[in-house]
């Protein structure tokens, strides 16, 4: 369901270090010109959702947009976080750079 990096688990880890855990949901997030991206937020489980703990952390996705997308990577760079999916061989969008506006690679085609 989700792959989480190195160094996105060292930064998610640093910033729960002095707060209390809290879900961190994958989700759609309004993306601009290429329309809703994935992104990461801070959310309460719901009884629709997948859950998967990695390292002490708890992610949470919606099961219906987790059949969408397939596998998640989670990474992050200088911009931040990088939500990237498995995709199907004939869907229509390429990545890019992450949340850039030529097809960012956390672009989700329309279904």
């Amino acid at each position: 369901m989700i792959r989480l990096t190195d160094s996105a688990k060292e930064d998610l880890t640093a910033f729960f270090s002095n707060k209390p855990p809290s879900p961190i949901r994958v989700q759609l997030a309004p993306g601009g010109c290429m329309g809703p991206k994935l992104a990461v937020d801070l959310d309460e489980q719901r009884d629709t959702d997948q859950v998967q703990k990695i390292d002490g952390l708890t992610f949470v996705i919606d099961a219906e947009l987790q059949a969408r997308i397939g596998r998640v990577t989670i990474d992050v760079d200088y911009t931040g976080f990088c939500i990237t999916s498995e995709r199907q061989p004939n869907e229509p969008c390429s990545g890019g750079d992450c949340g850039s506006c030529a097809g960012g690679s956390g672009t989700i085609c329309p279904f």
